[in-house]
């Protein structure tokens, strides 16, 4: 008789010892799921924040390099049109009377600088 009850009491702590491993095996489960979610949450966060400095950061450096390339265009083109002027005002007199002397003596001058730069304004 005090064989069977121990063997009941046996079974007993069993279930109970089964039942606590369940529901500690559930809560640390719970816990991780939990903490899986918060740092998913956080990493997207930082994530999109980090994504989106970066992408400021190239922008604002595009729109920088587009500003000094303009500038650049902007300053050579001056140069080039102060140059050819120059070179257009130490031509004679006679070569600008008419349209023909203006023909024959301006336009090869045109023509190299066009070719020098590459320009396609020299002949406006």
């Amino acid at each position: 008789m005090l064989k069977v009850l121990l063997q009941k009491l046996i079974k007993f702590k069993r279930k109970i010892m089964n039942s606590i491993k369940i529901k500690l095996s559930l809560i640390a489960n719970l816990i991780a799921i939990f903490a899986l979610i918060v740092l998913g949450i956080v990493s997207f966060y930082f994530t999109k924040t980090s994504l989106y400095e970066s992408t400021l950061k190239n922008q604002t450096d595009l729109l920088k390099v587009t500003q000094s390339t303009v500038e650049d265009f902007r300053s050579t083109n001056q140069s080039f049109t102060r140059a050819l002027e120059k070179d257009i005002a130490n031509l004679p007199y006679q070569s600008l009377i008419t349209e023909e002397n203006i023909i024959n003596n301006v336009g090869p001058i045109l023509k190299y600088y066009h070719h020098s730069i590459n320009a396609l304004n020299v002949y406006l």
